[in-house]
């Protein structure tokens, strides 16, 4: 399950363990970019890139085991 929490880390995901970590962020990744393949001329790329990049830091420092 993916929740926001409410705690210092306030906007960070919580998501239970480091390989349902990696599952919800490839699914999130690989949604990102289709998104982006089935209308190429509207996608900023560097949003894009940063927009991944970001939710990918976030996931990983709010769910070290």
């Amino acid at each position: 399950m993916v929740a926001i929490v409410g705690r210092p880390t306030d906007g960070m995901f919580d998501v239970d363990g480091s390989k349902m970590t990696a599952v919800m962020l490839f699914s999130a990744m690989h949604g990102a970019v289709d998104e982006a393949v089935a209308d190429p001329a509207k996608t900023d790329r560097d949003r894009l890139f940063k927009s991944v990049k970001n939710l990918s830091l976030r996931a990983v420092v709010a769910n070290r085991d």
